[in-house]
């Protein structure tokens, strides 16, 4: 990674978990702000662990994938912990979709992450197979001779787009 990309990382990143630990903060101290159940605030504050922890290990390059499994189970279950939590949602209906819509996009960033990078030639390959259990797995192509049956990318035929 060239050095501005990765103080652009570690930029969004920190403001992620800046959030998450301001969103666990309200929850701790004030949660029938945000919501009206107690089950529905347990389920917002471990949210905001699992993103926080996700985003501190990741921004800090303490894990050197960013697609490790561990943090994107962290962040995936997180995401989701969120949005169990917004369901009896104790503050406006503007306030729960701008919520919907971080979430939204924190989601797609995390599924982003798993394609392959620019220039480079990979078979989409066992839907669920990947680092999140949705979504494809990418390889990327093997050069010499492949099984008989098999695709460029050393794959069962099942699980190639050849």
């Amino acid at each position: 990674m060239a050095s501005s990309s990765v103080e652009l990382q570690f930029a969004a990143e920190f403001a992620v978990f800046l959030v998450a630990a301001a969103g666990l903060a309200v929850i701790v101290l004030r949660s029938e702000l945000l919501s009206r159940s107690s089950l529905g605030a347990a389920a917002l504050g471990a949210g905001f662990c699992g993103v926080g922890a996700a985003a501190l290990f990741r921004g800090s390059l303490l894990v050197r994938r960013g697609a490790d499994p561990a943090l994107v189970a962290s962040m995936a279950i997180g995401l989701f912990l969120l949005l169990a939590g917004s369901v009896r949602w104790g503050g406006g209906r503007a306030a729960r979709r701008l919520l919907w819509l971080a979430l939204t996009l924190l989601a797609a960033a995390l599924w982003l992450e798993g394609l392959p990078g620019p220039g480079t030639w990979a078979v989409p390959c066992c839907w669920g197979r990947g680092p999140w259990p949705w979504g494809p797995r990418w390889y990327e192509p093997v050069v010499g001779p492949s099984p008989p049956g098999w695709c460029r990318a050393r794959l069962p035929p099942c699980c190639c787009w050849c």
